[in-house]
Protein backbone atom coordinates (compact mmCIF):
# COMPACT_ATOMS: atom_id res chain seq x y z
CA UNK A 1 0.00 0.00 0.00
CA UNK A 2 1.31 3.46 -0.94
CA UNK A 3 1.94 5.90 1.91
CA UNK A 4 -0.05 9.10 1.41
CA UNK A 5 3.08 11.27 1.22
CA UNK A 6 4.24 9.31 -1.85
CA UNK A 7 1.50 11.04 -3.91
CA UNK A 8 2.59 14.60 -3.12
CA UNK A 9 4.49 16.39 -5.85
CA UNK A 10 3.57 13.78 -8.42
CA UNK A 11 1.35 13.89 -11.47
CA UNK A 12 -1.80 11.89 -10.79
CA UNK A 13 -4.82 10.68 -12.74
CA UNK A 14 -8.32 10.90 -11.26
CA UNK A 15 -9.72 7.37 -11.53
CA UNK A 16 -13.29 8.70 -11.61
CA UNK A 17 -13.19 11.17 -14.52
CA UNK A 18 -9.71 10.69 -16.04
CA UNK A 19 -8.48 14.23 -15.38
CA UNK A 20 -4.76 14.71 -14.82
CA UNK A 21 -3.33 16.94 -12.14
CA UNK A 22 -0.63 17.46 -9.54
CA UNK A 23 -0.94 16.45 -5.91
CA UNK A 24 0.06 19.53 -3.90
CA UNK A 25 -0.44 18.31 -0.32
CA UNK A 26 -1.62 15.62 2.06
CA UNK A 27 -3.75 15.90 5.18
CA UNK A 28 -5.09 13.98 8.12
CA UNK A 29 -8.40 14.41 9.99
CA UNK A 30 -8.85 13.59 13.66
CA UNK A 31 -11.37 10.85 12.92
CA UNK A 32 -8.82 8.85 10.92
CA UNK A 33 -9.29 9.94 7.32
CA UNK A 34 -6.34 10.81 5.11
CA UNK A 35 -6.81 13.06 2.08
CA UNK A 36 -4.92 14.60 -0.81
CA UNK A 37 -5.21 18.05 -2.32
CA UNK A 38 -4.93 17.83 -6.10
CA UNK A 39 -4.90 20.64 -8.63
CA UNK A 40 -6.45 19.26 -11.82
CA UNK A 41 -6.30 20.55 -15.37
CA UNK A 42 -9.74 21.61 -16.61
CA UNK A 43 -11.56 19.04 -18.75
CA UNK A 44 -12.09 21.44 -21.67
CA UNK A 45 -9.18 23.22 -23.36
CA UNK A 46 -11.20 26.41 -23.94
CA UNK A 47 -11.43 27.04 -20.17
CA UNK A 48 -7.73 26.30 -19.68
CA UNK A 49 -6.64 29.94 -19.43
CA UNK A 50 -3.33 29.75 -17.60
CA UNK A 51 -1.66 26.73 -16.07
CA UNK A 52 -3.14 24.98 -13.06
CA UNK A 53 -5.66 26.64 -10.78
CA UNK A 54 -4.35 27.06 -7.23
CA UNK A 55 -7.73 26.10 -5.72
CA UNK A 56 -7.26 22.35 -5.69
CA UNK A 57 -9.69 19.57 -4.91
CA UNK A 58 -9.83 17.49 -1.74
CA UNK A 59 -9.84 13.83 -2.77
CA UNK A 60 -9.38 10.40 -1.19
CA UNK A 61 -6.07 8.68 -2.07
CA UNK A 62 -7.90 5.67 -3.56
CA UNK A 63 -9.55 7.94 -6.17
CA UNK A 64 -6.25 8.74 -7.91
CA UNK A 65 -3.23 6.89 -9.23
CA UNK A 66 0.28 8.17 -9.76
CA UNK A 67 1.08 8.76 -13.42
CA UNK A 68 4.25 6.91 -14.37
CA UNK A 69 7.18 8.93 -15.74
CA UNK A 70 5.64 12.29 -14.89
CA UNK A 71 6.44 15.13 -12.49
CA UNK A 72 8.16 14.00 -9.29
CA UNK A 73 9.05 16.08 -6.23
CA UNK A 74 10.32 13.14 -4.20
CA UNK A 75 11.93 15.24 -1.46
CA UNK A 76 8.49 15.85 0.12
CA UNK A 77 8.28 14.76 3.75
CA UNK A 78 5.30 14.49 6.12
CA UNK A 79 6.51 14.96 9.69
CA UNK A 80 4.21 12.37 11.26
CA UNK A 81 5.40 13.35 14.75
CA UNK A 82 3.38 16.57 14.34
CA UNK A 83 0.22 14.47 13.90
CA UNK A 84 0.70 12.94 17.36
CA UNK A 85 1.78 16.24 18.85
CA UNK A 86 -1.20 18.34 17.64
CA UNK A 87 -4.04 16.23 16.22
CA UNK A 88 -6.87 15.88 18.75
CA UNK A 89 -5.15 18.15 21.28
CA UNK A 90 -6.58 21.28 22.82
CA UNK A 91 -4.67 24.21 21.32
CA UNK A 92 -4.45 27.99 21.54
CA UNK A 93 -3.44 30.30 18.72
CA UNK A 94 -0.65 32.57 20.00
CA UNK A 95 -1.77 35.84 18.39
CA UNK A 96 -5.58 35.83 18.69
CA UNK A 97 -5.95 33.42 21.67
CA UNK A 98 -8.47 31.39 19.62
CA UNK A 99 -8.83 28.04 21.40
CA UNK A 100 -10.23 24.70 20.33
CA UNK A 101 -9.35 21.17 19.28
CA UNK A 102 -6.94 20.51 16.41
CA UNK A 103 -9.15 18.41 14.11
CA UNK A 104 -6.89 18.27 11.05
CA UNK A 105 -3.37 18.85 9.77
CA UNK A 106 -2.54 19.58 6.14
CA UNK A 107 1.01 19.29 4.77
CA UNK A 108 1.28 21.46 1.63
CA UNK A 109 4.11 20.74 -0.78
CA UNK A 110 5.92 24.10 -0.43
CA UNK A 111 5.03 25.60 2.95
CA UNK A 112 4.72 24.76 6.61
CA UNK A 113 1.90 22.55 7.90
CA UNK A 114 -1.55 24.06 8.38
CA UNK A 115 -3.74 23.01 11.28
CA UNK A 116 -7.53 23.07 11.42
CA UNK A 117 -8.89 24.13 14.81
CA UNK A 118 -12.52 23.58 15.79
CA UNK A 119 -13.71 25.94 18.52
CA UNK A 120 -16.14 24.99 21.27
CA UNK A 121 -19.73 26.24 21.16
CA UNK A 122 -20.50 29.40 23.14
CA UNK A 123 -24.06 29.96 24.38
CA UNK A 124 -25.22 27.06 22.20
CA UNK A 125 -23.84 28.65 19.01
CA UNK A 126 -21.14 27.17 16.82
CA UNK A 127 -17.90 29.08 16.49
CA UNK A 128 -16.45 28.87 12.96
CA UNK A 129 -13.46 26.57 12.70
CA UNK A 130 -10.22 28.20 11.63
CA UNK A 131 -7.02 27.19 9.88
CA UNK A 132 -3.65 28.32 11.26
CA UNK A 133 -0.01 27.81 10.38
CA UNK A 134 1.26 25.17 12.82
CA UNK A 135 3.88 27.56 14.23
CA UNK A 136 1.13 29.81 15.59
CA UNK A 137 -0.29 27.14 17.92
CA UNK A 138 0.59 25.93 21.36
CA UNK A 139 -0.82 22.76 22.88
CA UNK A 140 -2.75 23.58 26.06
CA UNK A 141 -4.48 20.28 26.91
CA UNK A 142 -4.96 16.61 26.16
CA UNK A 143 -8.11 16.92 24.04
CA UNK A 144 -9.44 13.74 22.39
CA UNK A 145 -7.98 10.56 20.98
CA UNK A 146 -8.82 9.45 17.45
CA UNK A 147 -10.74 6.42 18.71
CA UNK A 148 -13.07 8.70 20.73
CA UNK A 149 -14.39 10.52 17.65
CA UNK A 150 -14.36 7.86 14.91
CA UNK A 151 -17.66 6.67 13.51
CA UNK A 152 -18.50 3.09 12.65
CA UNK A 153 -17.14 3.46 9.09
CA UNK A 154 -13.47 4.14 9.74
CA UNK A 155 -12.66 4.52 6.06
CA UNK A 156 -13.38 7.82 4.27
CA UNK A 157 -15.66 10.28 6.05
CA UNK A 158 -15.31 13.25 3.69
CA UNK A 159 -14.42 16.66 5.09
CA UNK A 160 -13.88 19.78 3.08
CA UNK A 161 -11.10 22.24 3.71
CA UNK A 162 -13.42 24.89 2.27
CA UNK A 163 -15.55 24.83 5.45
CA UNK A 164 -12.71 26.50 7.35
CA UNK A 165 -11.93 30.18 7.57
CA UNK A 166 -8.24 30.49 6.64
CA UNK A 167 -6.07 32.70 8.85
CA UNK A 168 -2.45 33.24 7.71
Amino acid sequence: MIQIEEYVGKSVINLIDGRRGVCVGAGFWLYGCEYLKVVFQPLKKEIFISSYSDEGVIIHPRAVMIEKGALDASDYVVDRSLIGEYLGKEVKEKITDFTGICTGIYFPIYSSPITFVTGKCVDGKDIPSKAFDIGRLEVTGAGFGQEEVQGENKEYHGGDVEEYEFIH
